[in-house]
C-alpha cells in the first residue's frame, strides 16, 4: 500500500490510537504493544466497543515508522509522548536504564559513560541482571540523540540523577 495512504489511514484514526493505547496502558502496564496486537473485548472489559477489532499494533507500528520518516506532525509526537509512547520497540526499559545509570553513578562519581571503549554492564552485582554484558554507552548515546523526543518524564528523571546530555557544554563548564 503506498505510504500516503498508510498517513491517511493513520491521521484518521489518530484519536482512537491514542485512546487505544491508554487503555493498553491502563491494562499491560507498558506500551510495548506488539504489531499483531487487535483489540479484543474478550481479553478485557476496559475495551470499550467502538475499538474492538481494532489493529492498534499495526497503526503503532505506522507511527512509529512515521516519526523515524519525520511524517508525524510535533502535536502528533507530543500527544504520544504525553502517554509514553514506545518509539523504538525493541528498547530495554527506561527504568532498568536508569537504574543501570544510578549504579554507574554510584561506582564512579558521575555519569559521564565512556563512548571509547564501549562501557558494557558488568555480569556481577551490584549491576541490574538484565542489564549484564549490555553496552550502556549504546543506552547513553541513544538518550543524547533522541533528547528532543524522550517523554518529558523521562528527560526529568535523566536530570534529577545527573545526567549529562552535552558532554562538550559539560566538560567546558
Amino acid at each position: 500500500m503506498p505510504s500516503h495512504r498508510k498517513a491517511t489511514r493513520l491521521v484518521k484514526a489518530f484519536p482512537s490510537i491514542v485512546k487505544g493505547l491508554a487503555i493498553y496502558k491502563e491494562i499491560h502496564g507498558h506500551l510495548k504493544v506488539p504489531k499483531n496486537f487487535v483489540i479484543s473485548a474478550e481479553d478485557d472489559a476496559r475495551w470499550p466497543a467502538a475499538l474492538v477489532g481494532f489493529k492498534l499494533g499495526m497503526y503503532v507500528s505506522h507511527a512509529r515508522t512515521f516519526k523515524r520518516q519525520d511524517k508525524l506532525s510535533s502535536s502528533q509526537i507530543r500527544s504520544l509522548n504525553r502517554i509514553g509512547m514506545v518509539w523504538d520497540a525493541k528498547s530495554v526499559d527506561f527504568q532498568l536504564i536508569l537504574d543501570t545509570l544510578e549504579v554507574y553513578h554510584e561506582l564512579y562519581g558521575n555519569l559521564l559513560v565512556p563512548s571509547r571503549p564501549n562501557f558494557r554492564v558488568p555480569s556481577h552485582a551490584p549491576w541490574p541482571e538484565e542489564m549484564w554484558t549490555k553496552s550502556l554507552t549504546r543506552r547513553v548515546a541513544d538518550f543524547r540523540t533522541r533528547r528532543a523526543v524522550l517523554p518529558m518524564e523521562q528527560v526529568e528523571e535523566l536530570a534529577e540523577i545527573g545526567f549529562v546530555f552535552n558532554v562538550a557544554e559539560f566538560e567546558w563548564d
